[in-house]
């Protein structure tokens, strides 16, 4: 029985790669029209989502993943190398990566900001295991509030949800964690947080934020990242 699985599983594994192969050999060859092909499957994917199509999405995953494999050099070996910010799948996540502090749509790299039941994170979003499951990690923003880890970071794995967006999902489950183990950070975290920088765009979104400045137990002001 077990034997049988995993002979199933191999053959739907490779079934899916002769999908996408096939889907690459219908693209174009030029890398410009590779790219703005994966940035259209992105808007696909995002729509078909949010209207509750699961074979849209599937398509469009699909074509991203073709055009990841052309631009690999027809091979998925490698195309995201951490070693190698030139490879296949690298190239394509970056030219269709949202804008920094703007709401991704799914199939999109980003980062923005979330503010629920008063807390505030910053949110990376990215690829999980496929185009079609997504990774989130929550940063702190304010340094002298409870936060739903010690130590101002917490990573999660989760995918495209139908009906709802990214920044959705993300609050979804931010709300989630804060019940269950929202606490002040630990005193090597709080240091190590308050030494790093802030990108422009968080600044930005923070100065036009409505959720006042944090104070801590002496009165001071809290600083934000």
């Amino acid at each position: 029985m077990a034997l049988s699985r995993t002979i199933g599983l191999a053959w739907e594994a490779d079934a899916e790669h002769r999908a996408i192969v096939s889907r690459a050999e219908q693209l174009p060859g030029a890398r410009a029209d590779l790219l703005q092909t994966a940035r259209g499957a992105v808007g696909r994917l995002h729509d078909a989502a949010l209207a509750g199509d699961a074979g849209g999405v599937a398509a469009a995953v699909q074509t991203y993943e073709a055009v990841v494999w052309r631009l690999n050099g027809n091979t998925f070996c490698a195309s995201r190398d951490c070693c190698n910010p030139e490879a296949g799948g690298h190239v394509v996540d970056r030219f269709c990566a949202a804008t920094p502090g703007q709401e991704p749509l799914w199939g999109q790299n980003g980062e923005f900001l979330i503010c629920v039941l008063g807390m505030r994170a910053r949110v990376e979003i990215m690829e999980g295991f496929g185009r079609a499951a997504v990774s989130m990690h929550f940063h702190v923003v304010d340094l002298h509030r409870p936060f739903i880890s010690e130590t101002g970071f917490l990573s999660v794995f989760d995918k495209v949800r139908m009906g709802v967006s990214p920044k959705q999902t993300a609050e979804e489950i931010f709300r989630s964690m804060i019940g269950k183990r929202s606490r002040h950070l630990e005193p090597a975290s709080l240091l190590r947080c308050s030494q790093r920088g802030r990108p422009a765009w968080l600044a930005k979104a923070l100065a036009e934020s409505s959720i006042p400045a944090a104070h801590d137990d002496v009165g001071q002001f809290a600083l934000c990242f």
